[in-house]
């Protein structure tokens, strides 16, 4: 079994710094831009799910790009802390993605409860907007998981378009 140590002490700094620089609910604070971020293997399979299928259907593959993975894990962390599936603050993430990746269109799935790669992408084909993004005219994506301390799966992936 990998050791996460690293992964999960980036995690804590990166909360710490995040919660210490927030002064409300409505401020996002956001990781610098060369915070690199470590794929664990689910997030990996959902990224080679989604091409596959992708290549599949005649769509083309998408890249992974890391300055969306700063975006996928801060939105992750934030559904985990408030224990919630959301999309609170897209606009904030696609403002970033748009400033900062020249996205000119930028779409999002979330997902929580599912315990593998195969069964949340099947989820998100089994949803007529989450598969629209899957999809989508876009050409980059990133995802990011975390598990809660119940053992339940939160997911952010996002998907733009350069």
């Amino acid at each position: 079994m990998m050791n996460n140590f690293p992964n999960k002490l980036l995690i804590i700094v990166c909360a710490l710094i995040l919660n210490s620089c927030s002064s409300s609910d409505d401020t996002i604070v956001s990781m610098p831009l060369e915070t690199v971020i470590n794929d664990k293997p689910i997030e990996q399979n959902i990224l080679q799910l989604i091409n596959a299928y992708r290549l599949e259907k005649g769509f083309s593959k998408l890249n992974q790009l890391s300055i969306i993975k700063i975006q996928t894990q801060e939105h992750t962390n934030y559904m985990v802390d408030k224990n919630i599936l959301s999309h609170d603050y897209f606009y904030k993430r696609k403002e970033f993605l748009t400033n900062n990746a020249e996205a000119i269109s930028v779409g999002e799935n979330v997902a929580y409860g599912y315990s593998s790669a195969q069964s949340v992408v099947n989820a998100w084909l089994k949803s007529d907007e989450h598969k629209k993004n899957i999809e989508g005219d876009f050409n980059c994506f990133n995802v990011s998981a975390e598990i809660n301390s119940e053992g339940k799966w939160y997911f952010t992936n996002i998907f733009i378009k350069k």
